[in-house]
């Protein structure tokens, strides 16, 4: 759980995941990612009216956390301040005045995290030094995605401040099992589960974003779609490379039990067969099917309909001699009767 204020030392009114109290005083927001202990405020009135204050105090995020965020209804009135920063892209912000100071301009790159869909870093670069600022990150020293953090030889660039995730920053923490272990051990874990076509697989997640490189790996894996719910599908509107890996309606890749509490064809004539009745009535017609012939036994010599002197609807009924009749309900309210 952040507790992060959300501003910076070396920049004045920048706030970074925090979007209360002192915060509505700041001039340019930041938005890591979509978790909500990072977007306490996000939707509130005092943080829609400072944005309403001015036309040029906005909110910075990367293209897919801004998918993300706009999907739902509940962020929806922050469209017209929301602005895209491309990832790994050295991009100029211009940070606002305000009563008592100038604007001034600062470099901001957004560096991957690989923490859930959309989660970045930002390295802002300055005339008060070179500030990074993690969020929630699940990367090594050496993973490709820190190459702004270092120059040409690989040294590493003067960085004044780090405000880094701390999470498991406590004894017992010390190892942690990478992404590609946690995606082997899925696997393994339910491959033998999914032999078996008596059991289904449920994924219980304790955060609304970060669980999707998961859905991927049963999908490219294992060919099965992960179903979710249509709101939980809504959420990932745009973003082709999760959906294509979720379902939100039953198909071919879903196991189903079809449950009849009628019986089949094969077995009323193999009933009647059995039973020899003289006579059998159809209590239910099918336009353009004699379903007395469907089912009618060989020993039956012939057939005749309701307007003979049987007039009785829905019975199967004994005459002395061996005759076959479709009888169907005629009543309005009989018809209204069927199920």
């Amino acid at each position: 759980m952040s507790t992060f204020e959300g501003t910076l030392h070396e920049y004045d009114r920048i706030s970074i995941d925090n979007f209360t109290q002192h915060n509505l005083k700041s001039t340019a927001y930041f938005l890591s990612h979509c978790h909500k202990d990072h977007m306490n405020g996000l939707n509130s009135q005092p943080f829609l009216d400072r944005l309403r204050s001015r036309s040029d105090i906005k909110l910075y995020l990367s293209e897919v956390s801004c998918m993300l965020l706009l999907n739902d209804p509940d962020y929806e009135d922050l469209r017209p301040y929301a602005v895209t920063i491309p990832v790994e892209c050295p991009t100029t912000i211009k940070v606002p005045s305000d009563s008592a100071r100038p604007a001034y301009g600062v470099v901001v790159t957004l560096i991957s995290a690989e923490h859930c869909p959309g989660s970045t870093m930002f390295y802002f670069e300055g005339l008060q030094g070179n500030v990074l600022y993690t969020g929630d990150f699940r990367l090594t020293g050496s993973d490709s995605q820190l190459e702004a953090l270092f120059d040409e030889s690989g040294s590493p660039r003067p960085l004044k401040t780090a405000y880094v995730d701390t999470t498991f920053c406590f004894p017992g923490a010390n190892y942690i099992p990478g992404r590609l272990d946690s995606s082997e051990a899925l696997v393994n874990l339910v491959r033998p589960i999914l032999s078996d076509t008596d059991c289904h697989v449920l994924l219980d997640t304790s955060t609304q974003y970060g669980y999707e490189h998961l859905f991927q790996v049963i999908w490219d894996t294992f060919g099965m779609k992960v179903h979710v719910a249509e709101a939980k599908m809504r959420r990932y509107r745009g973003l082709k490379s999760i959906q294509e890996a979720l379902v939100e309606k039953i198909c071919k890749n879903s196991y189903r039990l079809c449950y009849s509490m009628h019986a089949s064809l094969m077995e009323v004539k193999d009933l009647m067969e059995r039973l020899q009745p003289e006579r059998v009535c159809a209590n239910v017609k099918h336009e353009g099917w004699d379903v007395v012939k469907l089912v009618e036994p060989r020993s039956v010599r012939k057939r005749c309909n309701t307007d003979g002197d049987d007039s009785s609807n829905g019975t199967l009924s004994k005459k002395g001699t061996s005759d076959l009749v479709w009888s169907y309900w005629t009543s309005d309210e009989s018809d209204a009767a069927s199920d």
